[in-house]
Protein backbone atom coordinates (compact mmCIF):
# COMPACT_ATOMS: atom_id res chain seq x y z
CA UNK A 1 0.00 0.00 0.00
CA UNK A 2 1.17 3.56 -1.03
CA UNK A 3 2.76 5.17 2.48
CA UNK A 4 0.47 8.41 0.86
CA UNK A 5 -2.56 6.45 1.66
CA UNK A 6 -2.16 6.38 5.36
CA UNK A 7 -3.54 8.89 8.09
CA UNK A 8 -0.69 11.83 9.02
CA UNK A 9 1.33 11.05 11.69
CA UNK A 10 2.15 13.31 14.28
CA UNK A 11 4.68 15.47 13.12
CA UNK A 12 7.66 16.90 14.80
CA UNK A 13 8.57 21.25 15.29
CA UNK A 14 10.57 22.62 12.61
CA UNK A 15 12.17 24.94 14.78
CA UNK A 16 11.81 25.87 18.45
CA UNK A 17 8.50 26.99 19.49
CA UNK A 18 10.22 30.26 20.83
CA UNK A 19 12.04 31.22 17.55
CA UNK A 20 8.24 30.33 16.17
CA UNK A 21 6.06 32.56 18.23
CA UNK A 22 9.06 35.65 17.49
CA UNK A 23 8.77 34.64 13.76
CA UNK A 24 5.29 34.25 13.58
CA UNK A 25 5.02 37.96 15.40
CA UNK A 26 7.74 39.32 12.95
CA UNK A 27 4.90 38.67 10.09
CA UNK A 28 2.14 39.81 11.72
CA UNK A 29 3.99 43.06 12.76
CA UNK A 30 4.76 42.93 8.54
CA UNK A 31 1.17 42.76 7.84
CA UNK A 32 0.68 46.10 10.13
CA UNK A 33 3.87 48.15 8.19
CA UNK A 34 2.64 47.13 4.74
CA UNK A 35 -1.00 48.36 5.87
CA UNK A 36 0.40 51.36 7.38
CA UNK A 37 2.39 52.48 3.74
CA UNK A 38 -0.90 50.94 2.12
CA UNK A 39 -3.17 53.76 4.07
CA UNK A 40 -0.93 56.72 3.33
CA UNK A 41 -0.23 55.59 -0.45
CA UNK A 42 -4.62 55.60 -0.73
CA UNK A 43 -4.24 59.24 0.09
CA UNK A 44 -7.49 60.81 1.03
CA UNK A 45 -10.31 60.29 -1.60
CA UNK A 46 -12.17 56.69 -2.51
CA UNK A 47 -9.31 53.95 -3.12
CA UNK A 48 -7.79 53.17 -6.29
CA UNK A 49 -7.61 49.62 -5.22
CA UNK A 50 -10.29 49.06 -2.41
CA UNK A 51 -13.23 49.60 -4.97
CA UNK A 52 -13.09 53.22 -4.97
CA UNK A 53 -16.87 52.92 -7.11
CA UNK A 54 -18.92 51.61 -4.30
CA UNK A 55 -16.58 53.93 -1.55
CA UNK A 56 -18.13 57.57 -3.63
CA UNK A 57 -21.59 55.29 -3.39
CA UNK A 58 -21.55 54.82 0.51
CA UNK A 59 -19.78 57.99 1.19
CA UNK A 60 -23.37 59.72 -0.74
CA UNK A 61 -25.59 57.40 1.15
CA UNK A 62 -23.72 58.18 4.64
CA UNK A 63 -24.47 61.78 3.49
CA UNK A 64 -27.96 61.51 2.98
CA UNK A 65 -28.04 59.81 6.38
CA UNK A 66 -26.65 61.97 8.50
CA UNK A 67 -29.71 64.20 7.32
CA UNK A 68 -32.66 61.84 7.14
CA UNK A 69 -31.72 59.64 9.91
CA UNK A 70 -30.77 55.84 9.57
CA UNK A 71 -34.29 55.19 9.00
CA UNK A 72 -35.34 57.32 6.34
CA UNK A 73 -36.33 55.74 3.26
CA UNK A 74 -36.90 52.44 5.47
CA UNK A 75 -33.41 52.27 5.92
CA UNK A 76 -32.52 51.98 2.21
CA UNK A 77 -28.95 54.04 1.31
CA UNK A 78 -29.60 56.92 -1.11
CA UNK A 79 -26.44 56.46 -3.41
CA UNK A 80 -27.14 59.42 -6.17
CA UNK A 81 -27.90 62.06 -2.51
CA UNK A 82 -25.75 64.75 -2.77
CA UNK A 83 -22.88 66.24 -4.76
CA UNK A 84 -19.76 64.16 -3.03
CA UNK A 85 -18.06 62.45 -5.74
CA UNK A 86 -20.03 63.99 -8.34
CA UNK A 87 -17.73 61.99 -11.21
CA UNK A 88 -17.31 58.57 -9.52
CA UNK A 89 -19.61 55.96 -8.58
CA UNK A 90 -23.45 55.22 -10.03
CA UNK A 91 -23.90 58.93 -10.23
CA UNK A 92 -22.60 59.80 -13.99
CA UNK A 93 -23.99 56.69 -15.14
CA UNK A 94 -28.05 56.86 -13.56
CA UNK A 95 -28.24 60.43 -13.99
CA UNK A 96 -30.17 62.04 -17.40
CA UNK A 97 -29.09 65.56 -19.09
CA UNK A 98 -31.30 67.18 -16.59
CA UNK A 99 -30.56 65.70 -13.76
CA UNK A 100 -33.08 62.81 -13.03
CA UNK A 101 -32.29 59.56 -12.87
CA UNK A 102 -32.87 57.58 -15.73
CA UNK A 103 -36.12 55.30 -16.17
CA UNK A 104 -34.21 51.98 -16.03
CA UNK A 105 -32.54 53.10 -12.30
CA UNK A 106 -36.11 53.64 -10.66
CA UNK A 107 -38.73 52.06 -12.77
CA UNK A 108 -40.22 49.89 -9.84
CA UNK A 109 -39.84 52.86 -7.64
CA UNK A 110 -42.55 55.68 -6.62
CA UNK A 111 -42.19 58.73 -8.65
CA UNK A 112 -40.47 60.88 -6.22
CA UNK A 113 -37.37 58.65 -6.97
CA UNK A 114 -36.46 60.83 -10.24
CA UNK A 115 -35.09 62.97 -7.81
CA UNK A 116 -31.30 61.75 -7.39
CA UNK A 117 -31.72 62.99 -3.71
CA UNK A 118 -34.71 60.48 -3.30
CA UNK A 119 -33.94 57.80 -5.04
CA UNK A 120 -32.64 54.55 -2.96
CA UNK A 121 -30.42 51.88 -3.73
CA UNK A 122 -32.01 48.32 -3.34
CA UNK A 123 -29.35 45.76 -4.51
CA UNK A 124 -26.99 45.70 -2.02
CA UNK A 125 -28.06 45.79 1.87
CA UNK A 126 -27.48 49.43 3.46
CA UNK A 127 -24.60 47.60 5.81
CA UNK A 128 -21.50 49.26 4.77
CA UNK A 129 -22.79 52.57 4.22
CA UNK A 130 -24.90 52.84 7.55
CA UNK A 131 -21.16 51.93 9.29
CA UNK A 132 -19.89 54.93 7.09
CA UNK A 133 -22.72 57.02 7.81
CA UNK A 134 -22.14 55.87 12.19
CA UNK A 135 -18.03 56.68 11.59
CA UNK A 136 -19.29 59.67 10.07
CA UNK A 137 -21.58 60.97 12.74
CA UNK A 138 -18.26 60.52 15.37
CA UNK A 139 -15.10 61.99 13.37
CA UNK A 140 -17.18 63.56 9.92
CA UNK A 141 -16.92 62.56 6.69
CA UNK A 142 -13.89 64.71 5.25
CA UNK A 143 -10.91 62.54 6.52
CA UNK A 144 -11.30 59.31 4.56
CA UNK A 145 -8.33 57.95 6.29
CA UNK A 146 -9.19 57.99 9.65
CA UNK A 147 -13.00 56.41 8.78
CA UNK A 148 -10.31 53.41 6.92
CA UNK A 149 -8.94 52.74 11.04
CA UNK A 150 -12.32 51.03 11.92
CA UNK A 151 -12.36 48.15 8.35
CA UNK A 152 -8.39 48.10 8.71
CA UNK A 153 -8.35 47.81 12.47
CA UNK A 154 -11.02 44.80 11.91
CA UNK A 155 -9.20 42.87 8.96
CA UNK A 156 -5.72 43.04 11.77
CA UNK A 157 -7.30 41.62 14.61
CA UNK A 158 -8.94 39.06 12.34
CA UNK A 159 -5.56 37.90 11.16
CA UNK A 160 -4.51 38.42 14.30
CA UNK A 161 -7.12 36.00 15.62
CA UNK A 162 -6.36 33.74 12.73
CA UNK A 163 -2.72 33.33 13.26
CA UNK A 164 -3.10 32.48 16.98
CA UNK A 165 -5.42 29.73 15.65
CA UNK A 166 -3.51 28.63 13.18
CA UNK A 167 -0.54 28.20 15.91
CA UNK A 168 -2.50 26.76 18.44
CA UNK A 169 -3.94 24.04 15.99
CA UNK A 170 -0.47 22.92 14.17
CA UNK A 171 2.03 25.02 15.74
CA UNK A 172 3.84 28.06 15.67
CA UNK A 173 6.40 26.76 13.30
CA UNK A 174 3.31 25.74 11.34
CA UNK A 175 1.43 28.81 11.37
CA UNK A 176 4.39 31.13 10.17
CA UNK A 177 4.55 29.56 6.95
CA UNK A 178 0.65 30.04 6.21
CA UNK A 179 0.43 33.48 7.93
CA UNK A 180 4.19 34.43 5.56
CA UNK A 181 1.75 33.05 2.79
CA UNK A 182 -1.23 34.89 3.38
CA UNK A 183 1.00 38.24 3.94
CA UNK A 184 2.58 38.00 0.70
CA UNK A 185 -0.78 37.49 -1.37
CA UNK A 186 -1.74 40.97 -2.28
CA UNK A 187 -5.25 40.63 -1.96
CA UNK A 188 -4.77 39.83 1.76
CA UNK A 189 -4.09 43.34 1.49
CA UNK A 190 -6.08 45.54 -0.66
CA UNK A 191 -9.47 45.42 0.18
CA UNK A 192 -8.42 46.06 4.31
CA UNK A 193 -9.17 49.50 4.56
CA UNK A 194 -12.01 49.53 1.64
CA UNK A 195 -14.95 51.83 2.84
CA UNK A 196 -17.68 49.54 1.00
CA UNK A 197 -18.18 46.26 2.24
CA UNK A 198 -15.17 44.52 1.64
CA UNK A 199 -13.00 44.88 4.56
CA UNK A 200 -15.68 44.53 6.77
CA UNK A 201 -16.76 40.95 5.05
CA UNK A 202 -12.88 40.35 4.92
CA UNK A 203 -12.32 40.61 8.60
CA UNK A 204 -15.33 38.45 9.51
CA UNK A 205 -14.33 35.82 6.64
CA UNK A 206 -10.85 35.64 8.96
CA UNK A 207 -12.94 35.17 12.29
CA UNK A 208 -15.40 32.25 10.97
CA UNK A 209 -12.21 30.75 9.60
CA UNK A 210 -11.05 30.75 12.73
CA UNK A 211 -13.47 29.75 14.89
CA UNK A 212 -13.74 26.62 12.38
CA UNK A 213 -10.35 25.60 13.15
CA UNK A 214 -10.89 25.71 16.81
CA UNK A 215 -13.51 23.90 16.42
CA UNK A 216 -12.10 21.07 14.38
CA UNK A 217 -8.55 21.21 15.88
CA UNK A 218 -8.56 22.58 19.40
CA UNK A 219 -12.03 21.75 21.58
CA UNK A 220 -13.01 18.61 21.52
CA UNK A 221 -16.57 19.83 22.48
CA UNK A 222 -17.32 23.41 21.47
CA UNK A 223 -18.31 26.06 23.36
CA UNK A 224 -22.58 27.21 23.02
CA UNK A 225 -21.20 30.96 22.17
CA UNK A 226 -19.07 29.30 19.27
CA UNK A 227 -22.38 27.94 17.52
CA UNK A 228 -24.12 31.34 18.28
CA UNK A 229 -21.03 33.19 16.76
CA UNK A 230 -21.28 31.50 13.14
CA UNK A 231 -25.24 32.37 13.20
CA UNK A 232 -24.27 36.15 13.99
CA UNK A 233 -21.32 36.43 11.57
CA UNK A 234 -23.54 34.90 8.85
CA UNK A 235 -26.22 37.35 9.57
CA UNK A 236 -23.30 40.30 9.83
CA UNK A 237 -22.49 38.95 6.14
CA UNK A 238 -25.87 39.09 5.15
CA UNK A 239 -26.39 42.50 5.98
CA UNK A 240 -22.83 43.53 4.17
CA UNK A 241 -23.68 42.24 1.05
CA UNK A 242 -23.96 39.23 -1.12
CA UNK A 243 -21.39 37.93 -2.99
CA UNK A 244 -20.32 36.00 -0.04
CA UNK A 245 -22.92 33.43 0.25
CA UNK A 246 -21.69 30.29 -1.15
CA UNK A 247 -17.74 31.57 0.80
CA UNK A 248 -19.21 31.83 3.84
CA UNK A 249 -22.07 28.58 3.54
CA UNK A 250 -19.28 26.49 2.29
CA UNK A 251 -15.71 27.60 3.99
CA UNK A 252 -16.26 24.86 6.71
CA UNK A 253 -16.44 21.82 4.26
CA UNK A 254 -12.74 21.98 3.56
CA UNK A 255 -11.96 22.28 7.30
CA UNK A 256 -13.86 19.25 7.87
CA UNK A 257 -12.00 17.12 5.22
CA UNK A 258 -8.56 18.27 6.10
CA UNK A 259 -9.44 17.36 9.77
CA UNK A 260 -10.68 13.86 8.45
CA UNK A 261 -7.75 12.95 6.45
CA UNK A 262 -5.48 13.40 10.00
CA UNK A 263 -7.07 10.77 11.16
CA UNK A 264 -9.58 12.67 13.66
CA UNK A 265 -13.34 11.86 12.26
CA UNK A 266 -15.58 14.61 12.20
CA UNK A 267 -19.54 14.22 12.15
CA UNK A 268 -21.29 15.23 9.45
CA UNK A 269 -23.61 16.85 11.86
CA UNK A 270 -20.83 19.26 12.88
CA UNK A 271 -20.10 19.55 9.35
CA UNK A 272 -23.99 20.51 8.86
CA UNK A 273 -24.37 22.95 11.73
CA UNK A 274 -20.99 25.16 10.51
CA UNK A 275 -23.01 24.86 7.60
CA UNK A 276 -26.77 25.66 8.39
CA UNK A 277 -25.99 28.70 11.12
CA UNK A 278 -24.02 31.13 8.67
CA UNK A 279 -26.40 30.20 6.24
CA UNK A 280 -28.85 30.50 8.45
CA UNK A 281 -27.94 34.23 9.54
CA UNK A 282 -27.68 35.53 6.01
CA UNK A 283 -30.84 34.21 4.76
CA UNK A 284 -32.55 36.48 7.57
CA UNK A 285 -30.16 39.40 6.87
CA UNK A 286 -31.98 39.20 3.02
CA UNK A 287 -35.07 38.61 3.79
CA UNK A 288 -34.96 41.44 6.35
CA UNK A 289 -33.77 43.09 3.05
CA UNK A 290 -36.43 41.91 1.01
CA UNK A 291 -38.98 43.45 3.54
CA UNK A 292 -36.92 46.75 3.56
CA UNK A 293 -37.55 46.92 -0.25
CA UNK A 294 -41.40 46.20 -0.25
CA UNK A 295 -41.82 49.05 2.12
CA UNK A 296 -39.87 51.67 0.23
CA UNK A 297 -42.00 50.35 -2.98
CA UNK A 298 -45.06 49.58 -1.57
CA UNK A 299 -45.71 45.57 -1.91
CA UNK A 300 -43.96 42.64 -1.61
CA UNK A 301 -44.88 42.40 -5.49
CA UNK A 302 -42.82 45.18 -6.34
CA UNK A 303 -39.99 44.71 -4.49
CA UNK A 304 -39.65 40.82 -6.35
CA UNK A 305 -40.08 42.65 -9.95
CA UNK A 306 -37.11 45.46 -8.93
CA UNK A 307 -34.62 42.55 -8.05
CA UNK A 308 -36.33 40.40 -11.40
CA UNK A 309 -35.33 43.69 -13.25
CA UNK A 310 -31.79 43.73 -11.71
CA UNK A 311 -31.16 40.19 -13.23
CA UNK A 312 -32.41 41.74 -17.02
CA UNK A 313 -29.93 44.56 -16.64
CA UNK A 314 -27.14 42.16 -16.12
CA UNK A 315 -27.83 40.67 -19.13
CA UNK A 316 -27.91 43.78 -20.71
CA UNK A 317 -24.52 44.46 -19.19
CA UNK A 318 -22.95 40.96 -20.79
CA UNK A 319 -24.18 41.94 -24.55
CA UNK A 320 -22.93 45.58 -23.92
CA UNK A 321 -19.09 43.61 -22.38
CA UNK A 322 -19.32 41.39 -25.76
CA UNK A 323 -20.06 44.15 -27.89
CA UNK A 324 -17.09 46.34 -26.74
CA UNK A 325 -14.44 43.41 -26.73
CA UNK A 326 -10.87 44.06 -27.48
CA UNK A 327 -10.16 44.17 -31.43
CA UNK A 328 -7.33 41.49 -30.38
CA UNK A 329 -10.40 38.99 -29.48
CA UNK A 330 -12.70 40.11 -32.36
CA UNK A 331 -11.61 37.27 -34.16
CA UNK A 332 -10.37 35.25 -31.54
CA UNK A 333 -11.25 31.86 -30.07
CA UNK A 334 -13.10 33.67 -27.20
CA UNK A 335 -15.01 35.17 -29.83
CA UNK A 336 -15.87 31.53 -31.40
CA UNK A 337 -16.74 30.41 -28.20
CA UNK A 338 -19.14 33.72 -27.38
CA UNK A 339 -20.88 33.01 -30.84
CA UNK A 340 -21.78 29.15 -29.96
CA UNK A 341 -23.53 30.59 -26.52
CA UNK A 342 -24.63 33.91 -28.14
CA UNK A 343 -28.27 32.26 -27.60
CA UNK A 344 -28.16 32.25 -24.05
CA UNK A 345 -27.27 34.74 -21.87
CA UNK A 346 -26.05 32.79 -19.31
CA UNK A 347 -23.35 30.94 -21.16
CA UNK A 348 -22.36 34.30 -22.54
CA UNK A 349 -21.58 35.73 -19.14
CA UNK A 350 -20.13 32.78 -18.27
CA UNK A 351 -17.65 32.62 -20.80
CA UNK A 352 -16.67 36.33 -20.58
CA UNK A 353 -16.54 35.55 -16.73
CA UNK A 354 -14.40 33.00 -16.80
CA UNK A 355 -12.21 34.69 -18.85
CA UNK A 356 -11.82 37.62 -16.53
CA UNK A 357 -10.86 35.04 -13.57
CA UNK A 358 -7.99 33.64 -16.00
CA UNK A 359 -6.65 36.97 -16.68
CA UNK A 360 -6.81 38.44 -13.58
CA UNK A 361 -5.33 35.36 -11.86
CA UNK A 362 -2.31 35.21 -13.98
CA UNK A 363 -1.65 38.95 -15.83
CA UNK A 364 0.69 41.00 -14.20
CA UNK A 365 -1.23 43.91 -14.33
CA UNK A 366 -4.16 42.70 -12.05
CA UNK A 367 -2.16 42.58 -8.66
CA UNK A 368 -4.85 40.59 -6.88
CA UNK A 369 -3.14 37.57 -7.20
CA UNK A 370 -0.27 38.06 -9.43
CA UNK A 371 2.55 37.06 -8.42
CA UNK A 372 1.35 34.79 -5.71
CA UNK A 373 -0.66 32.47 -7.57
CA UNK A 374 1.75 30.64 -9.87
CA UNK A 375 3.57 29.72 -6.32
CA UNK A 376 0.42 28.52 -5.24
CA UNK A 377 0.39 26.08 -8.38
CA UNK A 378 3.76 24.85 -8.00
CA UNK A 379 2.79 24.10 -4.27
CA UNK A 380 -0.12 22.10 -5.75
CA UNK A 381 2.30 20.23 -7.92
CA UNK A 382 4.73 19.32 -5.18
CA UNK A 383 2.05 18.11 -2.72
CA UNK A 384 0.95 15.74 -5.43
CA UNK A 385 4.43 14.36 -5.95
CA UNK A 386 6.12 11.66 -3.74
CA UNK A 387 7.03 13.31 -0.29
CA UNK A 388 10.24 15.63 -1.31
CA UNK A 389 12.02 18.45 0.28
CA UNK A 390 10.51 16.82 3.18
CA UNK A 391 6.98 17.20 2.08
CA UNK A 392 4.41 14.79 3.05
CA UNK A 393 0.75 14.34 3.19
CA UNK A 394 -2.24 11.71 3.68
CA UNK A 395 -2.62 11.36 0.25
CA UNK A 396 -3.27 12.64 -3.52
CA UNK A 397 -6.47 11.79 -3.03
CA UNK A 398 -6.95 13.85 -0.35
CA UNK A 399 -5.06 16.57 -1.60
CA UNK A 400 -7.30 16.59 -4.39
CA UNK A 401 -10.69 16.27 -2.02
CA UNK A 402 -9.29 18.88 -0.17
CA UNK A 403 -8.07 21.70 -2.56
CA UNK A 404 -11.41 20.77 -5.01
CA UNK A 405 -13.73 21.54 -2.60
CA UNK A 406 -11.94 25.05 -1.63
CA UNK A 407 -12.00 25.80 -5.07
CA UNK A 408 -15.71 24.93 -5.34
CA UNK A 409 -16.59 26.96 -2.48
CA UNK A 410 -14.54 29.99 -3.68
CA UNK A 411 -15.78 29.36 -7.64
CA UNK A 412 -19.70 28.59 -6.90
CA UNK A 413 -20.53 32.19 -6.95
CA UNK A 414 -18.77 32.45 -10.21
CA UNK A 415 -21.44 29.27 -11.56
CA UNK A 416 -24.57 30.99 -10.02
CA UNK A 417 -23.96 34.45 -10.94
CA UNK A 418 -21.66 34.98 -13.67
CA UNK A 419 -23.70 37.66 -15.06
CA UNK A 420 -23.12 39.67 -11.71
CA UNK A 421 -19.28 38.25 -11.97
CA UNK A 422 -18.81 40.14 -14.87
CA UNK A 423 -19.33 43.56 -13.91
CA UNK A 424 -17.43 42.84 -10.16
CA UNK A 425 -14.85 40.27 -10.97
CA UNK A 426 -12.10 42.72 -9.36
CA UNK A 427 -14.52 41.84 -5.55
CA UNK A 428 -15.56 38.45 -6.52
CA UNK A 429 -12.29 37.11 -7.60
CA UNK A 430 -10.80 37.36 -3.87
CA UNK A 431 -13.02 34.47 -3.30
CA UNK A 432 -9.78 33.08 -4.85
CA UNK A 433 -8.39 33.33 -1.56
CA UNK A 434 -9.98 30.27 0.19
CA UNK A 435 -8.48 27.31 -2.14
CA UNK A 436 -4.71 29.86 -1.63
CA UNK A 437 -4.78 29.62 2.08
CA UNK A 438 -5.85 25.55 2.22
CA UNK A 439 -2.99 25.09 -0.65
CA UNK A 440 -1.00 27.11 2.14
CA UNK A 441 -2.24 24.73 5.12
CA UNK A 442 -1.97 22.33 3.64
CA UNK A 443 1.95 22.24 2.31
CA UNK A 444 2.48 23.74 5.88
CA UNK A 445 1.11 20.99 7.80
CA UNK A 446 2.42 18.08 5.81
CA UNK A 447 6.17 19.13 6.12
CA UNK A 448 8.10 17.26 8.31
CA UNK A 449 11.60 16.82 9.78
CA UNK A 450 14.03 16.04 7.23
CA UNK A 451 17.65 14.41 8.32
Amino acid sequence: MDHLDCPIQPISPLFKETCARRALLAVFALLVVIQCVYLAWIGPGVGALSDGFSEANAFRAADAYLKDGIASHHGLPRQAYGSRFLGKGCLPGCLESDGTMKWEARRCLPLAHADHNVWVYTHYPEGPDVLLALMGSAVGLDNVRLLRLLPLTLCLLGAAFLFQSLARAFGADRAVIVAGGCVLLPMFHICMPGLHYEGYSFALLLIQMSLLIRLFWIEASAPRWTWAALFGLGFLQGWLSFDQFFVIALVAWPFWLMRNAEGKKQSIFRLALCVALPVAGFGIAHVLHLLQVAGETGSLASAILEFRNTAAERGAQTKMVIANLPQMFQHGPLKTLLAKTEQSIYLNSLVLASYQYVRDAFHPGCIQLSPTLPVALLLFMVLLARPVFGISLSGKKVVFSITGAALLTALLWLLAMPAHVLGNHHVTIRHLFIPYFFLLTATATGLRRTG
